[in-house]
C-alpha cells in the first residue's frame, strides 16, 4: 500500500471495564490505537435483511493490517464517532478496508 494514499488520521477506542469495588464495574472508552488511512464516504442506505435492520455504511476505511481494528469497536474520524461494522481482507496483503456506520449512542 502507498504510503500517499494514507493521508487521514483515524483513532480507534473501546470499552473497558474497571472493577467499582463493590462488585460491579464502570465502563470507561479507552483510546487503543491511532493509524493513518485513506477514509472515503461511500453512499450506502438501510435495507431489511431477514427482519431485521441493518446498518448503513457510511465510512469505508482503507488502511494497513493492524490488531486495532476490529468489530465492535469505535472509529473516531474528523471528532465523528463511527461504529466499526465489518474488517475485510483484500487481495493485497499489505491492505485491509474497515467498515463503519454511525455509532448510535444508547
Amino acid at each position: 500500500m502507498m504510503a500517499g494514499i494514507l493521508r487521514d488520521k483515524v483513532s480507534v477506542e473501546t470499552t473497558q471495564k474497571t472493577p467499582d469495588g463493590m462488585g460491579g464495574f464502570t465502563s470507561a472508552p479507552i483510546v487503543i490505537g491511532a493509524a493513518w488511512c485513506s477514509v472515503t464516504m461511500p453512499s450506502g442506505k438501510t435495507e431489511v435483511i431477514a427482519q431485521r435492520l441493518t446498518n448503513a455504511i457510511t465510512l469505508e476505511i482503507k488502511t494497513r493490517p493492524s490488531t486495532i481494528w476490529q468489530s465492535g469497536r469505535t472509529a473516531i474520524f474528523n471528532n465523528a464517532r463511527y461504529l466499526i461494522e465489518a474488517v475485510l481482507q483484500t487481495s493485497r496483503v499489505d491492505e485491509i478496508r474497515v467498515l463503519c456506520s454511525v455509532e448510535r449512542r444508547k
